[in-house]
C-alpha cells in the first residue's frame, strides 16, 4: 500500500504539470510512479534492497530549469574568475567583464554551456556508483560522492583558462570547432582520472 500510495502521489505530480504547464513536475511525477509501482511489486523489504537503482534513475531525470538556471549563473562566475587568475599567473595581460574575459586580440565569453553542468551531473552520477561500490565507512562514501562537485569545478576552470592561453599563443581556431570539443572531452576523462585518484 505504501507504493501505491506513492505511485498515486507521483500521478498527481502529473496532474501539476499539466495545469501549470510545465515540464519538471511530470518527470519527477514518473520517476515517484515508478518507485511506487516497484515498492508495490517487489513490497517495501525487498524494495528498500534495490534503493541505488531507484535513486540512480533519479539522476537519469532532467534537472528543473529554475534550479539549472541558477546553477549555471554560479558556475558561468566561478568559472571566469578562476580561469582569469590562472591566465594571470602566466603573465598574460587580462581583464574579466561579467562572464567575458578579454584577452586584447579576442574576447572569451563564458557561455552557459561552458558553466560545467555538462561536466557535473555524468560525473555526479559516476560517483554516486562508485560511493556505493566502495566497501568502507559511509563517511568516505560520501566524501566520494561529494567530490564530484569540487572536481568539476576545479576542471572547469583549468579547461577555460587552458582556452584562454592557447588562443593568445595559437589564434582564434583554438576556442572553436573541433579542438573546443576534444578538449571538453579530455577534460571529462581527466575528471573521471581524479574521481578515481
Amino acid at each position: 500500500w505504501l507504493g501505491v500510495a506513492i505511485a498515486v502521489f507521483g500521478l498527481l505530480f502529473g496532474l501539476v504539470e499539466i495545469l501549470s504547464q510545465t515540464r519538471f513536475p511530470g518527470q519527477l511525477g514518473l520517476f515517484l510512479t515508478i518507485v511506487g509501482i516497484v515498492v508495490a511489486w517487489l513490497g517495501e523489504r525487498r524494495a528498500a534492497k534495490v534503493w541505488p537503482a531507484l535513486l540512480l534513475l533519479f539522476f537519469a531525470l532532467p534537472q528543473a530549469a529554475v534550479l539549472q538556471v541558477a546553477l549555471t549563473a554560479g558556475l558561468q562566475l566561478v568559472s571566469s574568475v578562476g580561469a582569469v587568475a590562472i591566465i594571470e599567473m602566466f603573465g598574460i595581460p587580462v581583464l574579466r567583464e561579467g562572464n567575458i574575459i578579454d584577452l586584447g586580440q579576442i574576447q572569451l565569453q563564458v557561455a552557459e554551456a561552458c558553466a560545467g553542468l555538462r561536466y557535473l551531473f555524468p560525473l555526479a552520477t559516476f560517483a554516486f556508483l562508485c560511493a556505493y561500490l566502495y566497501v568502507g565507512h559511509p563517511v568516505k562514501k560520501t566524501i566520494i560522492f561529494l567530490s564530484s562537485i569540487p572536481i568539476t569545478i576545479l576542471m572547469n576552470i583549468v579547461r577555460i583558462a587552458v582556452t584562454g592561453l592557447l588562443v593568445e599563443q595559437r589564434g582564434v581556431g583554438a576556442a572553436e570547432g573541433f579542438f573546443h570539443y576534444f578538449e571538453g572531452w579530455i577534460v571529462f576523462c581527466l575528471c573521471l582520472a581524479l574521481l578515481f585518484l
